[in-house]
């Protein structure tokens, strides 16, 4: 497999210049939002079976420094690169098997680049607490900026309201790292008119990842709130992450195959609608094992073995649950 690195840049508090650097340090956890087991690292760790965490790291504090987590051990097949908390660690979730210091510090403060990407923040330095300020004055309307480039750079569009077609607005397929400022989340699809697969956006984004950089074709305010627990008013969520975050799949139709909307084999949870009864199969035009999801929340499919495994989705009414 090739190599893929995710650049995920951020600002770590800076002390003064009196204080004494600390060691590079990082912090791994086992549950979402730094919860559950957790694992500190001061030095590199080739292989996380080693010390027993092997495949098991869902969030992250980076105490100090700029890190490389990696899918197998010895820092191979996909990774990508941290110097800020990552609260969710979407596309590696409980999949990371080695890590690395890349450099010391206490908050990256610099120009970094991504390597493999070509990109550089070279044109707009966003490097610094003005995405803390931001979020300190977010009141009243909720607006989104999309940017061409990783790490809010690049060219942007700022929207206030439903943009159902990019293509009007000469943005189409560019969004490469996300803002949000005021009250309330928002929906962007991969295409117009909020079709294909859709992710719910509740904060800044530094690079878009699960697919959907460059593809982001429509946008809008989510009219069903950011509040995890709550449910669609029709159709069906499916989430790449357990716990009902990530990237959102929507639908409201039969899906025969969801590899043709960019979402096979991604969902980790799903909310169905209340009153509504849906089939769930691990297989393209329902066929494979199926189960039966009414009016039901589940934060984590792999309870049912159906976790990464949903291919194809209908409505079924009248038929009882799992």
């Amino acid at each position: 497999m090739s190599l893929v690195r995710f650049l995920v840049g951020g600002l770590a508090l800076v002390a003064a210049q009196s204080t004494p650097a600390l060691a590079q340090e990082v912090v791994l956890y086992d549950g979402q939002n730094y919860q559950g087991r957790s694992l500190r690292l001061s030095s590199d760790a080739p292989n996380l079976n080693d010390l027993g965490y092997n495949d098991r790291a869902s969030s992250i504090r980076i105490i100090s420094g700029t890190w490389e987590f990696c899918k197998h051990a010895r820092y191979r097949g996909d990774c990508f690169v941290a110097s800020a908390d990552q609260a969710s660690i979407y596309g590696l979730d409980n999949r990371i098997s080695s890590a690395r210091l890349i450099s010391a510090g206490r908050g990256h403060r610099g120009r970094p680049r991504d390597r493999d990407s070509g990109w550089d923040d070279r044109r707009d330095d966003r490097w610094d607490d003005r995405g803390d300020r931001r979020r300190d004055r977010r009141r009243g309307r909720s607006e989104i900026t999309l940017y061409s480039g990783p790490n809010f750079t690049g060219q942007s569009i700022t929207l206030g309201s439903t943009a159902d077609n990019l293509h009007n607005y000469r943005f189409n397929d560019r969004a490469r790292s996300i803002r949000v400022e005021g009250r309330g989340g928002w929906v962007v699809c991969q295409h117009a008119h909020f079709e294909g697969a859709c992710m719910q956006v509740n904060d800044d984004i530094a690079y878009l990842q699960g697919g959907m950089a460059g593809v982001i074709s429509s946008a809008r305010p989510d009219s069903n709130s950011n509040r995890r627990g709550t449910r669609p008013r029709e159709g069906v969520w499916l989430y790449d992450g357990r716990e009902f975050v990530g990237r959102r799949f929507e639908t409201v139709n039969d899906v025969p195959n969801i590899n043709d909307l960019g979402f096979n084999d991604l969902a980790d949870s799903i909310v169905v609608a209340r009153g509504e009864t849906w089939e769930i199969c691990e297989h393209a035009r329902y066929r494979g094992r199926c189960e039966i999801v009414d009016s039901e929340s589940i934060s984590d499919l792999a309870r049912y073995g159906f976790q990464n495994r949903i291919s194809s989705l209908r409505r079924v009414d009248g038929y009882s649950r799992w």
